[in-house]
């Protein structure tokens, strides 16, 4: 009893203080963070490289001091593929408004200084290196012109991180030293990400995206991006936007929707959702939002307490009602009281309006911080509480666990609690092959629908021996070319591959049935690689086609060729049955794998026979459905890592079939690859989204030209060094030769991000695709 009085008082503390004491940006006042007055102490400065660490090492960073040779100066020359950096770490968020640099003058002997210059930084909360651009979308910054004189460089919008570097950056080699100084305050918003749909904000000429968001590549529960943008800039837009479904209300004189952030009702059916998320539990006295024009007709706010990436919801929420009728022809605030909500972590906005389009420019929370001590008051409540229910319920599974989500529950086991048994019944018929069943160990995310079986499996040939050398040839595989990483460290530990084949030692593979060879007749050779052969065989009790696809004779006892074709067989043994994905039928003695059969044949010489025969709409329903493939693979965690036309089948219905999807560890086709996977060898599901928007770059020119038809293999590998290293001089697949929608043409370009995890995941671009189809069906 005394505990829960005690807790109630210290939740009770903050109610009782000043409310008001959440910092807006726009009321920071910059001032020097410490690096010239020796507030923040050598510890907290690093760098990635020294050319001597006495002289000129980062602790000799400081703007306006001369300490020993004058500044900090990397190792390393800059390039434009050079990766050098000075950290700073500030030890909380903090908000960053000016950077100041200065180049070495060593008393007069220095004659080195920083140009122009990158912006990473790290903050609290979302743990991730992030790269900075300004409003106007821009990453490079200038620098200095000498080297005596500071350059001054504002900030916007704003940065709040805890660690911070400068990545000096030189279009032709030379030597670089630096000094600085980083203007701010401290961050007490606590506020550290939103997250929202960006569906609904295009319509026609109207763009009102949030154009200043960070590219975090971080996502929330529902799959929307996090981070920091328009709506907590601390800039309050004074002009009305500028969009088609105003401009006869409101005199507008310029464009001005990098200001503002705008949904459109037939694209949302007007309803928005907007996530806050903050570093800490808090107290919600209010929110204040400002938009233009109509007002919402309602927005209610749902609380969250822990686990916000899980959904797991608070029990209190408010909704507050306005006037919809009103127009605003200024900007207008709206203040939504949020006293008695408690203490929650996250809140989520949910703005309901009914007028053609509803414009937000910012929003601003009065949320004081729960101390420490009530924190632990309120575990310990929290515990209490659960141990009590467990008493009355009895204790559960953990097959039980599920997803709480506002006004949702989403089961991911079966209707009783258990994982279901996946049983799979071959074609070959009862006399020969019998039904057998695994448990899966995997969770099954995608609908199973009821297909003809239509796929056939083709070869690829496998790496060749380690000792032998790449073939010329532009139209095979080679094995992925294996260098010095170029990658910087923010980016190489972020695309890590995603383990595509079981492993033996903690996860068996399912039992794949075996298939007497004696119950297969031969008809045909249908394909072959380096070391495998396909052939079309029939099954003698179904009297059903199938494909077979087993090690040529000469190499049976070739390893290479043994580990390739046991890598697809493990892969393809762990999925369930899809549209899209090729249908494992068993295995036969020696090694070969017998998949389904379909009398069609890949993608790019489907296209290729008859190619006026294919409209913009039939390539979209293509990419469609490749996408709702390769979704598939990505939710069971598997990476293709050799996705091109020769691995697609087409069916005569217009939809993709993937083949063989056998992981990264083998070999990969160069022209399709992604960079990271061609020179650093990591491999992931966003590198399979890199191959994705190449096969449909491949498509949409009717499968006329080859990717980098002009590079040969040697000069794809050096491309991809440029690539990652952002070099001026990179060869980028372009759409000047085709006409191909502007959305479509930016999703793809997207897919070709060099920081993989900006690329979006199969399940965006499939929903992106499925809406495509739909305004395609609708005409």
């Amino acid at each position: 009893m005394w505990l829960s009085w005690l807790c109630s008082f210290y939740l009770f503390i903050p109610h009782l203080s000043n409310l008001a004491n959440a910092i807006n940006l726009g009321e920071c006042k910059a001032s020097p963070l410490g690096m010239e007055s020796g507030k923040i102490v050598d510890s907290q400065i690093s760098a990635s490289s020294s050319f001597d660490l006495i002289s000129v090492g980062p602790q000799n960073s400081r703007i306006r001091t001369e300490l020993f040779s004058g500044a900090w100066c990397p190792k390393q020359q800059i390039r434009n593929s050079s990766y050098e950096f000075l950290q700073v770490d500030l030890e909380r968020n903090t908000v960053i408004l000016k950077i100041e640099t200065q180049g070495r003058y060593g008393n007069g002997t220095g004659r080195e200084y920083v140009e122009q210059y990158f912006i990473d930084y790290w903050r609290i909360g979302l743990d991730k290196w992030i790269r900075y651009r300004n409003r106007s979308g821009f990453q490079l910054m200038d620098g200095n012109l000498n080297t005596v004189d500071p350059a001054y460089r504002t900030i916007d919008p704003p940065i709040v991180a805890s660690k911070i570097r400068i990545v000096p950056f030189s279009s032709t080699t030379r030597t670089v030293c630096l000094r600085v100084e980083f203007h701010g305050c401290n961050y007490t918003d606590g506020l550290i990400a939103y997250s929202m749909s960006s569906m609904g904000s295009i319509l026609g000429n109207d763009d009102l995206r949030d154009s200043a968001f960070e590219e975090t590549g971080l996502r929330d529960y529902r799959g929307a991006i996090r981070g920091l943008g328009l709506l907590t800039d601390g800039y309050i837009a004074k002009e009305p936007p500028a969009g088609n479904g105003i401009i006869n209300r409101v005199k507008i004189q310029a464009p001005l929707n990098s200001s503002w952030i705008g949904w459109n009702w037939n694209l949302t059916s007007g309803r928005v959702n907007i996530l806050f998320e903050f570093e800490n539990l808090r107290n919600f006295s209010n929110v204040d939002l400002f938009y233009f024009g109509h007002p919402p007709n309602s927005v209610e706010a749902a609380f969250y307490t822990n686990d916000v990436l899980m959904g797991t919801k608070h029990d209190t929420s408010v909704t507050k009602y306005f006037d919809p009728s009103k127009f605003a022809k200024a900007t207008t605030l709206v203040k939504m009281h949020l006293e008695g909500s408690g203490t929650a972590k996250a809140i989520q906005l949910t703005l309901s309006f009914s007028h053609s389009w509803i414009y937000l420019t910012e929003v601003a929370f009065n949320t004081p911080g729960i101390s420490l001590l009530a924190v632990l008051c309120f575990c310990i409540l929290l515990l209490i509480k659960r141990n009590s229910a467990r008493d009355k319920l009895g204790t559960t599974s953990a097959g039980d666990s599920f997803y709480r989500k506002p006004g949702l529950l989403v089961a991911t086991l079966g209707g009783d609690g258990n994982q279901k048994p996946h049983t799979f019944t071959t074609i070959l018929g009862h006399g020969t092959c019998s039904s057998f069943s695994y448990s899966s160990s995997l969770n099954q995310t995608a609908d199973v629908k009821n297909h003809t079986s239509s796929l056939l499996s083709f070869n690829f040939p496998p790496p060749p021996p380690s000792n032998s050398t790449t073939s010329t040839s532009d139209e095979i595989y080679a094995e992925p070319c294996v260098s010095a990483p170029l990658l910087p460290p923010r980016l190489r530990g972020s695309t890590s591959a995603t383990s595509t084949l079981p492993k033996k030692e903690t996860a068996p593979i399912p039992r794949v049935p075996e298939i007497p060879k004696s119950s297969i007749d031969i008809k045909e050779k249908i394909g072959e690689g380096k070391f495998t052969n396909i052939f079309r065989c029939r099954c003698r009790v179904s009297q059903r086609d199938l494909v077979i696809k087993c090690i040529k004779p000469e190499d049976v006892n070739n390893g290479s060729a043994r580990r390739a074709l046991q890598a697809e067989l493990e892969t393809m043994s762990v999925l369930d049955e899809h549209p899209n994905v090729v249908k494992i039928i068993g295995q036969c003695e020696n090694l070969s794998i017998v998949t389904e059969f379909v009398p069609s044949s890949d993608v790019r010489t489907f296209i290729r026979s008859d190619p006026s025969k294919f409209s913009s709409s039939d390539i979209t329903r293509i990419c469609a459905s490749l996408a709702s493939g390769m979704k598939y693979l990505e939710s069971r965690n598997i990476v293709h890592g050799h996705l091109s036309p020769r691995s697609c089948l087409l069916r005569p219905d217009m939809h993709i079939c993937i083949a063989s999807p056998r992981g990264p560890n083998l070999h990969a086709q160069l022209r399709y690859s992604a960079p990271e996977a061609i020179v650093l060898d990591e491999w992931s599901s966003r590198s399979d989204v890199w191959s994705f928007a190449v096969v449909c770059w491949e498509l949409l020119h009717l499968c006329s030209t080859l990717p980098y038809e002009s590079l040969s293999n040697a000069q794809i590998v050096e491309n991809s060094q440029l690539f990652l290293s952002r070099s001026p001089d990179t060869i980028y697949l372009d759409f000047s030769s085709i006409i191909v929608g502007a959305d479509i043409a930016e999703l793809l370009s997207e897919c070709w991000n060099s920081d993989p995890l900006l690329r979006p995941n199969f399940l965006e671009i499939e929903l992106f695709y499925a809406r495509k189809n739909m305004n395609s069906d609708l005409k």
